[in-house]
């Protein structure tokens, strides 16, 4: 037989005005380890409870699965609705102090279903422990009176702002005169409330305004403050202090000037100024006016002044004098140079002071120049004083220049010279260029000295000749060098004559020197000796020239001179004792000699010619 199953709704909960849930079920009976999946169909719940049904309580039934091998009961589970949470909150609201209480109203937050306060059954009231006198602050504003069976209702409180009350504190108009004191301050009050008056302030009254003693003429604010209340917001409205003005006198300064000069700048004098004020408090340009202008005359003009002004004071003008004296004038006389032994210069003057596009066409007189200085006077500074001119117009001053005498150039040139190699140094001279006044070298302190590189062993070349020693206050001496130039010694190279007998090779050759300086000899000379001639061992009976050469040296001046080789005949021949006596050699210079076996020579010309080794 089927076993049996039971299948119960699970109890579950909302809120009103929520959806229903999702509902479960629980299941008891299974055997063999099954559970629900071994059942056929679709598990549904059936509850009247809606959306919109009340607070309480509502039957959950199950339905919907079968399973041949199971008897099923079903068994109903509980839905509870619970009431929803309604919070109403009073809204804040203010008053000024001394109003009556406004009208409260409530904010509604928790409403479902798109009710509103009409589902609220009771009347709603609101309590404050807030009057029409109450001061200013903070109250609490309760509600009360609301119920509903769907609603759980949580009452909020609002605030009631009690704010002070607007004061208006205005300080009264005053006035007084510039200069004087201020006054002693009043003030008006609007807006107390509830009866009230100041009485009911704290703190003491004060006003303050910018104007004080010294303040120009015009309005001031005068400015309440120093009074507080917990009950109102004080408003301070300032006062108005009017000032008057103060009379004062200007007076133009009287004042100079040099004739020619623009007018000076005017300025005045002031009678009136109050609290130690001056001239700075004045608007306005002052301007002044005068007949006299750059080109008047010496004399005296009135000045008038205007142009100035002042809310503070009423202005007096009083006229001042401008007196014009005469200009000065400074003749300078111009620096000027002149070398010395020349004739002065012509001197001229600069002016300094000449007015309105003057010169010297309005002076009188002649310009002349005094100075000790003459075509003789030695080197140096001479005064220059000018002189001669006048004028009405003018004070006329002189200021001396200067004559600067400056020394002429002197050119002292050694004169060139020249010397072979291995000479000695000749005596030097020198030549003078610049001399002035028909002077010469007499007029020159010192010694005229001369200097030099070279000596007797310097090699040949160009030395500088260098002069110094003299000194003068009346010329700037220059040194120009001269030049000593040195020349290669003559040297003379002679081939000495040499002789040898026909047929035999050329003999050693040598030679004569005729020159050398200082000790030297041929050592000194570079290269090496060399000797020609065409003189061969073939040529015949006669001279021929010995012509040296190659050697050098850059100190002297090398001139060979030829030497001459006489070829004489050979001495007749001697036939020896015996037919097998055998030929003999000798070595003359780098040449073999053969002595033919039939012959020797008893010739005295034998003895010149080389020896023959027998």
């Amino acid at each position: 037989t089927p076993a049996s199953l039971t299948i119960t709704a699970n109890n579950a909960a909302k809120v009103y005005g929520d959806t229903n849930p999702t509902f479960g079920a629980t299941y008891s009976g299974f055997v063999l380890g099954q559970d629900e999946s071994v059942l056929s169909g679709s598990l549904g719940f059936n509850t009247p409870a809606t959306t919109n049904s009340d607070v309480g309580n509502y039957a959950i039934a199950a339905s919907g699965l079968s399973n041949g091998n199971y008897d099923i009961d079903y068994n109903d589970g509980n839905l509870s609705i619970n009431p929803a949470t309604l919070n109403i909150t009073v809204n804040n609201a203010s008053k000024t102090y001394g109003d009556v209480n406004p009208t409260f109203g409530t904010a509604y937050s928790g409403f479902v279903l798109g009710q509103n306060e009409s589902v609220l059954s009771g009347s709603l009231g609101y309590n404050t422990p807030a009057t029409a006198s109450s001061n200013v602050g903070n109250y609490s504003v309760s509600a009360s009176g609301l119920n509903s069976n769907n609603y759980s209702i949580h009452y909020n409180d609002g605030n009631l702002a009690i704010t002070p009350a607007t004061l208006n504190i205005t300080a009264n108009n005053a006035s007084k005169t510039y200069g004087d004191a201020n006054p002693s301050f009043t003030s008006s009050y609007s807006g107390f409330v509830l009866g009230q008056n100041e009485s009911v302030l704290s703190g003491s009254p004060g006003y303050s305004t910018s104007a004080t003693a010294n303040s120009d003429v015009g309005n001031y604010a005068i400015a309440a403050s120093g009074l507080i209340s917990s009950k109102y917001n004080i408003n301070y409205n300032d006062g108005n202090l009017a000032i008057t003005p103060a009379t004062l006198n200007i007076t133009v300064n009287n004042s100079s000037k040099v004739y020619g000069d623009v007018n000076p700048i005017f300025n005045t004098s002031y009678s009136g100024f109050v609290l130690g004020q001056n001239e700075s408090v004045l608007s306005g340009t002052l301007g002044f006016n005068t007949s006299a202008t750059t080109s008047s005359d010496a004399g005296n003009y009135s000045v008038s002044a205007s142009g100035l002004n002042s809310g503070n004071y009423s202005l007096h003008y009083n006229d001042g004098n401008l007196a014009i004296t005469p200009a000065s004038l400074i003749i300078t006389a111009n620096n000027s140079t002149k070398v010395y032994g020349d004739t002065n210069p012509t001197f001229g003057a600069s002016y300094s002071g000449f007015m309105l596009g003057q010169d010297t066409s309005v002076l009188s007189g002649t310009l002349g120049f005094n100075s000790s200085a003459t075509s003789n006077s030695d080197v140096g500074n001479y005064s220059v004083t000018p002189t001669g001119l006048n004028s009405g117009n003018y004070n006329i001053n002189y200021n001396s220049g200067n004559l600067s005498v400056t020394p002429a150039s002197l050119t002292v040139t050694a004169n060139n010279a020249s010397i072979n190699y291995g000479d000695n140094n000749p005596l030097f001279t020198a030549n003078y260029s610049g001399f002035v006044l028909g002077q010469n070298e007499s007029v020159l302190s010192g010694a005229l000295n001369f200097s030099t590189a070279a000596t007797n062993t310097s090699n040949i070349g160009n030395y500088a000749i260098a002069p110094s020693g003299y000194s003068s206050s009346n010329y700037t001496i220059n040194y120009a060098n001269g030049n000593l130039g040195i020349s290669p010694a003559p040297l003379s190279i002679t081939a000495n004559n040499a002789n040898k007998i026909q047929g035999e090779a050329n003999p050693s050759f040598s030679a004569g020197y005729s020159g050398f300086v200082l000790g030297q000899n041929e050592s000194s000379l570079s290269g090496t000796l060399q000797f020609n001639t065409p003189a061969t061992t073939a040529s015949g009976i006669g001279s021929y020239a010995i012509t040296p050469s190659g050697l050098s040296n850059s100190n002297y001046a090398i001139s060979y001179h030829n030497g001459t080789l006489s070829i004489t005949p050979p001495p007749p021949s001697v036939p020896l004792a015996g037919p097998n006596i055998p030929v003999l050699t000798s070595a003359v210079g780098n040449t073999a000699v053969s002595i033919s076996p039939q012959f020797v020579s008893n010739s005295p010309a034998a003895s010149s010619g080389p020896m023959v080794n027998m």
